[in-house]
């Protein structure tokens, strides 16, 4: 997460910290005395922030402003200086534009991170802090003279629409919009609280496209002063964490020799990423696949799929952490490899990805229902073909960062992984196809997704030939992080990993 805060000089700081709390802070001293606005790049690589100084006549008067870019890869901090003043710069549809509001009122203008050239967009006079989705879509607030705040958004063909009208003495700011377009959500200020010992009452409102109604979120406080009045929410991208301590982290599912099926808990802690294991279940020694596979019952819990010797292949609901008795939901799943990857498809269902004996690679689109009413699956689609020259085939969440879930394979001769960047949509196959590690990584027996099993959003469990764990992650558009791969335990031979 990001933020910004008043130092003692009376000047404002950038902090990033883990959201865990976890780790240190990074901390960047500005000279602006208002408006620092941070904002994270939509690949997770850039931290951006807009720094406008002012005298006292207010941002009319603006004396100074300049955007600082830290690259976390590099770590190095860069400056931008736009041809006009910006206030409240965030990250566009990209990550080579902001978009911010111009301090003279004009309206709302988008700024080359590289050159610094900046254009306003026609129709947004008086807007203000502003958000680009990658659809081009805008969104901005207006004030009105009657203490109330339009809402408003700004289509890609150039037209304006008003949005909604907050209620008398309510204000609002810094709507967003998530990645894939569902919902968007912004803060909003009463004048006039019912706790009258306070002067305002700030809190967050959420609303989905296509409906007429809010909903509050997060917090809801009578201090505008103890409250971040910058926020960033990253949508949770896919259905496919394996959460089976229901603490909102990716756990690990393992099968003994002896047939006990455990789970070992995220413990969220870099140094120790497994706490002590937990069986919940025996007699799984005859299944020759075991998916930790999400919800696919539609209640908010990752339940667990399996495939026995005759092919048949059973879902096992997990209910408050213990595992309900199996029912067949599939037959004829014998010649598949078979992998989790969330809800592909963008319906909020979970399904699954399988690959036949011919290589052609299927999407199995999960129904919601789990198979208690009709089928647990949607017609299946063909989302590839040649699939053969990979061995292993992992579902890993979200790699790339864009609010979609995607898939990462193993060469089968040269050992090196590729990502497929999900598509989003049934119809489509992949959004970008990258190699994320070309050195070979055939001394590994198993490779599973964890989604957040360490400190970042999505990571890689590896299971070595010597028995050896490992851990590694992605840190920003499809970019792994070879480094800073790490072993974090042994003895994980005699174990089936659930995939």
């Amino acid at each position: 997460m990001a933020y910004s805060r008043l130092n003692a000089a009376g000047t404002w700081e950038v902090v990033a910290q883990r959201a865990d709390g976890l780790g240190g802070q990074s901390v960047w001293a500005t000279s602006a005395r208002d408006n620092v606005t941070p904002s994270w790049s939509a690949d997770g690589r850039y931290l951006a922030w807009s720094s406008v100084a002012h005298t006292a006549d207010g941002p009319a008067k603006a004396t100074s402003g300049t955007i600082t870019v830290y690259d976390r890869f590099a770590r190095t901090t860069r400056s931008v200086t736009p041809s006009t003043f910006l206030q409240g710069a965030v990250y566009g549809g990209d990550s080579s534009i902001l978009i911010g509001s111009r301090t003279d009122g004009s309206g709302i203008a988008i700024v080359n991170t590289t050159t610094g050239a900046t254009t306003t967009l026609a129709n947004t006079a008086g807007g203000r802090d502003a958000a680009q989705s990658p659809d081009g879509t805008v969104l901005f607030v207006v004030n009105k003279a009657d203490g109330t705040t339009d809402v408003k958004r700004r289509l890609a063909n150039g037209s304006v629409v008003t949005v909604f009208t907050t209620a008398a003495n309510t204000t609002a700011r810094y709507p967003k919009q998530a990645l894939d377009g569902s919902l968007w959500y912004l803060s909003t200020t009463d004048s006039t609280p019912a706790d009258t010992t306070d002067p305002v009452d700030v809190g967050v409102s959420v609303r989905y496209q296509g409906t007429s109604y809010a909903t509050n979120i997060g917090f809801a406080h009578d201090s505008a002063t103890s409250v971040p009045t910058g926020f960033a929410i990253r949508q949770q991208p896919t259905k496919s964490a394996a959460d089976y301590t229901g603490d909102g982290a990716g756990d690990l599912l393992a099968r003994n020799s002896a047939g006990a099926l455990l789970v070992y808990p995220n413990v969220l802690n870099v140094n120790k990423p497994t706490g002590t294991p937990k069986q919940i279940g025996s007699g799984w020694g005859g299944f020759n696949a075991i998916i930790a596979a999400g919800d696919w019952t539609g209640d908010g819990q990752s339940d667990i799929l399996a495939r026995d010797a005759a092919g048949d292949l059973l879902l096992y609901a997990v209910k408050g952490g213990a595992v309900r008795p199996g029912q067949v939901i599939g037959r004829g799943w014998g010649g598949f490899t078979i992998t989790a990857v969330g809800d592909w498809d963008g319906d909020t269902n979970a399904d699954l990805v399988a690959r036949d004996t011919a290589g052609t690679l299927w999407l199995y689109r999960g129904s919601g229902t789990g198979g208690v009413y009709g089928s647990a699956f949607l017609p299946r689609v063909q989302i590839g073909a040649g699939w053969t020259m990979h061995d292993m085939i992992v579902g890993v969440g979200d790699a790339d960062y864009d609010n979609r879930p995607d898939i990462v394979a193993r060469n089968a001769s040269s050992g090196a992984l590729v990502l497929y960047g999900g598509g989003g949509v049934a119809a489509a196959q992949w959004g970008q196809i990258k190699t994320v590690a070309s050195q070979s990584f055939k001394g590994f027996t198993q490779i599973q997704g964890t989604e957040r099993f360490t400190g970042n959003p999505t990571s890689l469990f590896l299971l070595g030939t010597d028995g050896a764990m490992w851990d590694g992650w992605f840190i920003g558009d499809g970019v792994y992080d070879l480094q800073n791969m790490a072993q974090f335990n042994q003895g994980g031979g005699p174990f089936t990993w659930a995939g």
